[in-house]
């Protein structure tokens, strides 16, 4: 049995075949051999699975570029998926770029409810060709199966991606909405579900139901708005 993928030359002495007569063949010298390559028949498989998006805590419509290395040039049709494990519902990521190369790239964008505290694929099974193929120059389908998640060169050994995909919403306020013989010096106090930080835009209070009927209109960044945690006043 020849290696997969290996050239050969083959030589043959003068004196190793003769005829009934007891001619000689001439032989396949040094000079003259015969040459062939013998076919590649090793599948691609999966090195590592990585991102070149940098490391930190991602946002509702941030895109992390995650990278599937493979152990030889691949060329991809169709598209292939990835599934992402980001807590109630698993994201599946629809191949990107990259056909040609070793490296194939899937690009995530955070959706609101996706969370992890440190992103990795859901399992060994989750590169899935999707009816598409993922195959090497002689036509080797590639073995798709990746590493453990959690394991050595897996995603989430390699990076530390955070994703928070939660959106804070208004847990109560002060005034309650519907209030009525609230005091002329009461201050308006937000309690929300989780812990924030000004961003931007402003605070607009109004007079009656009118949204444009402008009473006063306070940029967040100002002094008389003060955050504490998830309480904002």
């Amino acid at each position: 049995t020849f290696a997969s993928s290996t050239a050969y030359n083959v030589q043959i002495a003068a004196t190793a075949f003769d005829d009934a007569s007891g001619n000689s063949y001439a032989g396949i010298t040094n000079a003259t051999t015969l040459n062939f390559t013998s076919a590649d028949v090793v599948a691609p498989t999966v090195s590592s699975v990585t991102s070149s998006t940098g490391n930190g805590t991602k946002k509702v419509g941030d895109v992390i570029a995650i990278t599937i290395t493979f152990s030889e040039n691949v060329t991809v049709s169709g598209t292939p998926q990835l599934t992402l494990e980001t807590g109630s519902s698993d994201a599946v990521v629809n191949y990107s770029s990259g056909s040609g190369g070793t490296t194939l790239t899937f690009n995530y964008t955070v959706a609101s409810g996706h969370v992890s505290s440190d992103l990795d694929y859901k399992a060994t099974s989750s590169l899935a060709l999707n009816s598409g193929t993922i195959r090497d120059a002689a036509g080797n389908n590639a073995t798709l199966t990746l590493a453990s998640p959690g394991a050595s060169n897996s995603l989430g050994v390699n990076k530390a991606l955070v994703v928070e995909g939660v959106l804070p919403t208004l847990s109560s306020s002060s005034p309650a909405d519907g209030a009525t013989g609230v005091g002329v010096n009461a201050n308006i106090v937000l309690t929300f579900s989780e812990t924030v930080v000004a961003g931007s835009g402003n605070i607009l209070i109004s007079i009656g139901s009118n949204p444009y009927g402008g009473f006063e209109s306070i940029p967040v960044g100002n002094a008389k708005v003060s955050i504490s945690s998830n309480v904002v006043t």
